[in-house]
């Protein structure tokens, strides 16, 4: 298989379940975006947003909020790091 794709790592707190074996293309939805284009993106409302590969499984996890950080090493992006709350605005 050629495609490309992102793993769940690792996942902690409140929601984490929903994102166990969570495999997606590295160029889908907002985690794609700041992968491939190496942008910091802050979602306010997680709920509300359009632009997610897997909104159902956004939206069962029950977050409000998630901050999305692209790690890069020597110039080539290697993941994205992201922070969730399931309280902030």
């Amino acid at each position: 298989d050629d495609t490309r794709s992102l793993e769940v790592c690792v996942s902690r707190g409140p929601g984490a379940d929903c994102y166990a074996g969570l495999r997606i293309p590295d160029d889908a939805g907002l985690v794609g975006r700041a992968f491939t284009r190496r942008e910091v993106i802050f979602v306010p409302d997680a709920a509300g947003e359009p632009g997610w590969y897997d909104p159902a499984r956004i939206q069962a996890s029950g977050l409000a909020s998630i901050l999305l950080v692209p790690l890069v090493f020597e110039h080539r992006a290697v993941g994205v790091l992201g922070v969730d709350s399931p309280r902030f605005r």
